[in-house]
């Protein structure tokens, strides 16, 4: 890590607030910039991606919170918090499970269904995904919202949900093939074993603690290890269909452990 004169950068708290503001950048459309020209390795700071998914829930959920506040029924709240965690990061997520979807059901072979990730156009296929992720979404969302204590509670459960999910996109990159050989994911690099564990270590310690906040012990763990076998489907399914991963699955990932937390939540809190 190097300061803006390109000297080594010694203070462990300035380099981890700069890998957390370059993954920040990377994945949403919050108006942060880097301190200087040295910034690190989109590679390297994906070890804070779960602190960036913190991040973004939270602000996601103070949107909610505020909502039911003000009185505004919890499925309506509820649809108001996916809304705005979709509009801080781009839609990336939603534009990948739609990739996919259309790919892995639309083409026959290794190549076409490449092909079909790389269109911008959406077929049915996932259109059909994304919205039944996003009905699930706030379904789920809006049972929890009515169960809890305080809408407060909300907060800390969007920054729990969204924390461990990208801690398992990191875990995905760097545990399988890149399929395509180009595009964003070759650009970006694999992860080391240190940062893949850094990143696993830190978003099952921050859902983990976050879920345990407003439930319980138990449905912290019941939450992360439903989600964790959700991302050992999509990966064993992105190696049978493609041979990998792109960056489209790693959203996918995202998507699906942050909708199976979700309905396990729903169903314990």
């Amino acid at each position: 890590m190097h300061d803006a004169t390109g000297q080594k950068n010694n203070n462990p708290a300035m380099a981890w607030l700069d890998e957390v503001i370059e993954s920040l950048i990377f994945l949403t459309r919050l108006p942060v910039r880097r301190r200087n020209a040295a910034a690190p390795g989109l590679v390297d700071s994906m070890r804070v991606f779960p602190v960036a998914g913190v991040i973004i829930g939270a602000l996601a959920g103070a949107v909610c919170t505020l909502a039911l506040i003000m009185s505004v029924p919890p499925l309506v709240a509820a649809g108001l918090g996916i809304a705005a965690s979709v509009a801080i990061t781009g839609a990336l997520h939603e534009d990948a499970i739609s990739d996919v979807a259309d790919g892995f059901g639309g083409g026959k072979t290794k190549d076409r269904k490449l092909e079909i990730m790389h269109d911008s156009r959406c077929g049915a296929f996932g259109i059909t995904a994304l919205v039944l992720v996003l009905v699930i979404k706030v379904a789920s969302l809006g049972a929890i919202s009515t169960a809890l204590s305080s809408s407060w509670l909300i907060i800390p459960l969007f920054a729990a949900i969204s924390g461990w999910p990208r801690a398992l996109a990191v875990s995905l990159i760097a545990t399988t093939p890149n399929a395509r050989g180009d595009g964003l994911a070759e650009s970006v690099g694999i992860p080391g074993a240190k940062t893949h564990h850094q990143a696993l270590l830190i978003g099952l310690a921050a859902s983990t603690l976050l879920i345990g906040a407003f439930a319980s012990w138990t449905a912290a763990f019941v939450a992360v290890a439903l989600s964790f076998g959700a991302f050992w489907l999509v990966k064993r399914l992105a190696l049978s269909q493609i041979g990998g991963h792109t960056g489209d699955v790693a959203g996918t990932v995202v998507c699906v452990g942050e909708t199976v937390m979700l309905i396990t939540l729903s169903a314990m809190v």
